[in-house]
């Protein structure tokens, strides 16, 4: 059963747009936009496992620009 979950990424001013692209082509990536509010990205992704999760999330944070991520898992209903 895949992983779900939603990475909320907080950026340099201005970067929103380039971390946008940049998480758009990491594997495991459904979709990334840029938000309003307290966060400036917010990534979905879909992973096989949490130690895949771990790994995707750790690239979203290595893009430049990034200051901070906030990663939400997706509850099964």
């Amino acid at each position: 059963m895949s992983v779900n979950a939603y990475v909320l990424v907080v950026g340099d001013v201005g970067m929103a747009p380039q971390i946008v692209e940049a998480a758009s082509k990491i594997a495991g990536v459904k979709s990334a936009q840029s938000i309003t509010g307290a966060y400036d990205v917010i990534v979905a992704v879909e992973a096989e496992d949490t130690a895949q999760l771990s790994q995707i999330v750790l690239q979203i944070e290595n893009l430049d620009g990034v200051v901070d991520t906030d990663t939400c898992v997706v509850l099964p209903t």
